[in-house]
């Protein structure tokens, strides 16, 4: 499907950061697209090395004539970034998919659909996580069909407000929004993103500037690489390579933020994190369609998330004292957290699911299951796509669901 016109329908920018291995992932599922009316900029904000890497991977692509590839001369921070790419783009809707994420190959064709049905500034849709192991990549099979519905903005800041965590909201990464409202925000505050996470400021704005939005209830959009996750690596208090430099450059370069939010100068607690965008976008826009955040609201919510972390055994020391300051300051009753699974339990399940033990134990497991899974999905039984690449897997979900004639 395509539409003849002086810009593309879609622009997908891709901002990428020393994760060429993966990238190629998200660029090939955009370029395989059943809606062929697009542009695609990778916008590559890479240490030297890395970048090398990342040119060397993307040279396969560079012969598609949609295919655009940027870079900054100096590397940004995660919002300057994307700010920056954004600024590249020429569709009419514009989207972001991040080098961790692939979109399934008729995920814009859904989008698009949904636009000409509702004219809608803005469509979001679900996220779905693939499985990992080494050298295999699982992917759940979707049911029923793709079902749209409008949102009515001021239910989600309620939400929010509610200390609740609601995932069906525009954040850029999981939307498509059209150009016009982009340069509207650009207006307004001067940018499109602001704050630390760009995504959840870009949701602010545009709950606060818009009344509804669409969202589809089918996850068109795939993630992996979930260990290498900034906020997922702070939250539990991993320290790699790539969280050192993301916490070194926020401390540096965006320690302004920090004063926003339940918990000002707190960069633990993730829920802090995501309403220190709130907190802002309220400040920010002088608009009384905020909610105030209650203290109990927001202790309930942050324990909650706290909560699943610890029935890993995966939750920092430091997330617990700072919620329990925050509980004493407040004078709120305190939320017992559950206790973690037992020991040997967890470190079962982590062998038999190939996540823990000797590389070569993981992926003998892991050869097993793609054995399995493909040979249940060739007699018409399966529930998981699987393959070596996230490619091969949403590659894979597109076969079938021609042959479905869907």
């Amino acid at each position: 499907m395509t539409q003849d016109s002086a810009s593309p329908v879609f622009s997908v920018v891709i901002p990428t950061r020393n994760r060429p291995d993966i990238l190629v992932d998200a660029v090939a599922s955009v370029l395989e697209q059943t809606f062929s009316d697009l542009e695609l900029i990778v916008s590559d904000n890479s240490q030297s090395a890395d970048s090398e890497l990342t040119q060397v991977a993307l040279d396969q692509f560079r012969s598609d004539p949609r295919f655009r590839y940027i870079r900054p001369d100096l590397n940004l921070p995660m919002v300057d970034h994307w700010e920056w790419a954004l600024t590249h783009a020429r569709g009419r809707y514009v989207g972001v998919v991040t080098d961790r994420m692939a979109l399934r190959l008729y995920a814009l064709e859904e989008v698009y659909t949904a636009i000409e049905r509702t004219k809608a500034a803005t469509v979001g849709y679900a996220t779905a996580n693939a499985r990992e192991l080494p050298g295999y990549r699982g992917l759940r099979r979707g049911h029923g069909g793709v079902a749209t519905r409008e949102i009515a903005t001021a239910d989600k800041l309620q939400q929010f407000a509610r200390g609740d965590w609601p995932k069906d909201t525009p954040r850029m990464l999981n939307s498509f929004t059209h150009r016009d409202l982009l340069a509207s925000l650009r207006e307004r505050y001067g940018t499109v993103f602001t704050g630390i996470s760009p995504d959840y400021a870009f949701a602010f704005r545009t709950l606060e500037a818009l009344n509804s939005y669409v969202y589809i209830d089918f996850p068109l959009l795939v993630t992996q690489g979930e260990a290498r996750s900034n906020g997922n690596a702070l939250t539990i208090g991993a320290v790699t390579q790539e969280t050192t430099d993301f916490r070194r450059r926020m401390l540096e370069e965006q320690g302004e933020w920090l004063k926003y939010g339940p918990m000002p100068g707190d960069t633990s607690v993730l829920l802090n994190g995501i309403l220190r965008e709130y907190a802002l976008a309220a400040e920010q826009s002088r608009s009384s369609r905020f909610p105030q955040i209650e203290p109990a609201d927001f202790y309930r919510g942050a324990m909650s998330q706290a909560a699943g972390w610890a029935r890993k055994a995966m939750l920092p020391p430091g997330v617990v004292s700072a919620l329990d300051e925050y509980r004493v300051t407040h004078g709120l009753n305190p939320i017992a957290l559950p206790h973690p699974k037992p020991r040997v339990r967890r470190c079962v399940n982590l062998v038999a699911g190939g996540k823990m033990g000797p590389l070569s134990l993981r992926r003998t497991i892991a050869s097993l299951r793609l054995s399995i899974e493909r040979g249940l999905m060739k007699l018409g039984i399966g529930s998981h796509f699987a393959g070596r690449t996230l490619r091969d897997v949403i590659r894979q979900d597109l076969r079938l669901r021609q042959r479905e004639g869907k």
